[in-house]
Order: structure tokens, then C-alpha cells, then sequence
């Protein structure tokens, strides 16, 4: 339904899409469907700023908007899968902070979370590990 989006959202499709084939092509075939994060993937898509999705414009995002997100994932999943994961992942990880958080967690945070993306890794992960040792 392309019809439906701007020239701006035409073109940030496009760039997706670039990216997934120039970048995470590559990299799917260096490291297939995983369950670990490779790092070389984290890195190239927080210097693509996707990470910047998930962070409102007064944190240096590219403020919280649904339809660049859905975009980013639709180009994304269909080259790896791992990439969509970390993506949605992230926006898991820093929306709370971004929301609910105080300044000094929104300021120290999404620098970090800009800069490596590691919000899945501070809050998501954490969780899961408090989660299986209180109820398994």
C-alpha cells in the first residue's frame, strides 16, 4: 500500500530496505538464525539510527512515530530475523524509561541506548532472568 505513504515515508522505506540488503544480508549469512545478538548487527543499526525510532525528539530521537517502526520491521524481518528482534526489543526497553522514567535515567540512558542500543539488554533481559529464578 504504498500509495497510502509520504514521499518522506517513501523514502525512508527505501533506505530500510537498502540497509537490510547492504548491511544485514551479510551479516545473516555470517551468522543464520541465532539466539545470540551479534554485535557487528547492534552496531550497524544504532550508526543507521534505528534506534532513534523509539526516542522522543527531545532525547535526540527521531521522535516515537508507528508507521517509520512498522516500516523499519516490515524491511528488516524479511532479510533476519534476529535484527527485528532487537529492534522491537529495544522499543520495549526505552519507551518505560522515556515515559515513566526521571530526567537522570532518560538522559544517561537513551545516550547509551543511541549510541549501542542495549535497552533490551539493561531491562528486557534482566527481567526474564529475575522472572525464571521467582517462578521456575
Amino acid at each position: 500500500m504504498d500509495l497510502l505513504l509520504s514521499d518522506e515515508q517513501l523514502k525512508f522505506k527505501d533506505n530500510c530496505r537498502r540497509f537490510a540488503a547492504e548491511k544485514l544480508i551479510p551479516i545473516s549469512e555470517k551468522y543464520g538464525e541465532t539466539d545470540d545478538i551479534p554485535q557487528e548487527m547492534v552496531k550497524a543499526m544504532a550508526e543507521a539510527g534505528f534506534f532513534r525510532l523509539f526516542l522522543p525528539a527531545e532525547l535526540g530521537g527521531n521522535d516515537i512515530k508507528v508507521t517509520p517502526i512498522c516500516l523499519a520491521r516490515e524491511q528488516i524481518a524479511g532479510v533476519y530475523c534476529p535484527a527485528d528482534v532487537t529492534l522491537a526489543m529495544q522499543g520495549l526497553g526505552s519507551y518505560p524509561i522515556c515515559m515513566a522514567g526521571n530526567q537522570s535515567q532518560k538522559e544517561k540512558d537513551t545516550k547509551v541506548m543511541l549510541v549501542v542500543g542495549v535497552a533490551f539488554t539493561l531491562i528486557i533481559v534482566p527481567f526474564y532472568i529475575w522472572l525464571f529464578f521467582n517462578y521456575m
